[in-house]
């Protein structure tokens, strides 16, 4: 698997970051529900999915406890009579340890379909997730592409933006797997903590923090196999918007000025990347170049307008913006 790879945008990719949100979008409103789901249709409307579900998830989550039994839906399969009876009761006493005590139960039992449930994790980010199969690793949906970071990626990006050694970070991401409490995650660096969190690697709750169970580890050592190595720096177009995303959500799914885009399109924004000679994407002396950072700009700048004029009925979907049949287009890591 690679350790990253980019390509054009496919619906099942943003069902599957939609699966992740339903139930914390209906703890706010069946209709924002109705209305969000909506843009995932025939023709995927990315764009405005993104938007609507990034306003949805700004209004404040409804009674916490009514978002909690929707949960409880799908995990009573899991459970037996007595935990089943006892998280009624918690439930019925709002005890202040319930969402602490679901996501302990969603772990130990491995109800795998809830374990990116949105309701467990930093509202930040809410345009990536962790995928599982084929495809593992963390998937960016940055409109009509794709950005995949498999684990080697992942931990070149850890790494790297937390400024911490591979045994630091195995020791951490380790101790956060079983768990710890809430007061000692939030003693953490910032930059480690917001690393993690916007990367939606730690779950949190008001009692404890867990890794997020399909962060697979130990992460994979970085070296010069070809699964194994950081990313090239030809990836670094994508993760400027990322970063200029993760900066300011508010923008999401808005392609920001150039010049906030370029801001973020160097060695210090973007440190997990392997900023090779022959794509100097950071270059002043590359401008317009092949490899400059017009160019780089402008492929994102073509894929944006392409997706809006599809979705305001301008173009016909086709391979490549959505319109595909289901063994079509089907992405692979």
């Amino acid at each position: 698997m690679e350790a990253c790879s980019v390509r054009p945008f496919h619906r099942g990719v943003y069902e599957n970051l939609w699966a992740e949100h339903k139930l914390s979008v209906l703890a706010i409103s069946f209709k924002k529900f109705r209305a969000v789901a909506g843009k995932l249709g025939q023709v995927p409307h990315i764009l405005a999915f993104l938007q609507s579900l990034g306003r949805t998830l700004n209004e404040p989550l409804g009674d916490l406890n009514n978002a909690l039994l929707n949960v409880f839906d799908h995990m009573k399969l899991y459970l037996d009579r007595n935990e089943r009876m006892k998280l009624v009761d918690l439930v019925l006493d709002e005890s202040p340890t319930l969402p602490t005590v679901f996501f302990d139960l969603i772990r130990r039992k491995s109800i795998s379909a809830l374990y990116g449930c949105r309701i467990f994790f930093p509202q930040q980010a809410y345009y990536k997730f962790y995928d599982f199969g084929d495809s593992p690793g963390l998937w960016i949906c940055l409109g009509p592409y794709l950005l995949h970071l498999g684990f080697a990626g992942i931990r070149a990006r850890f790494q790297a933006r937390m400024g911490i050694s591979p045994t630091e970070l195995d020791e951490r991401l380790g101790r956060l797997r079983e768990g710890i409490p809430i007061g000692e995650y939030s003693g953490w660096p910032e930059r480690i903590r917001k690393t993690l969190e916007n990367n939606i690697a730690v779950a949190v709750s008001p009692g404890q923090a867990w890794l997020h169970p399909r962060l697979e580890l130990p992460l994979p050592e970085l070296d010069s196999s070809p699964g194994s190595r950081a990313p090239k720096s030809r990836f670094a177009p994508f993760m400027a918007l990322e970063r200029c995303w993760d900066t300011d959500p508010a923008g999401i799914p808005e392609l920001p000025a150039f010049s906030a885009w370029k801001e973020e399109l160097s060695r210090e924004r973007l440190p997990e990347l392997d900023w090779d000679s022959e794509t100097n994407w950071d270059s002043e002396t590359n401008w317009n170049s092949e490899t400059g950072p017009a160019d780089g700009f402008r492929l994102l700048l073509d894929a944006f307008l392409a997706q809006k004029d599809l979705e305001l009925g301008k173009a016909e979907a086709g391979a490549g913006n959505g319109k595909t049949r289901p063994e079509e287009n089907q992405p692979d890591a």
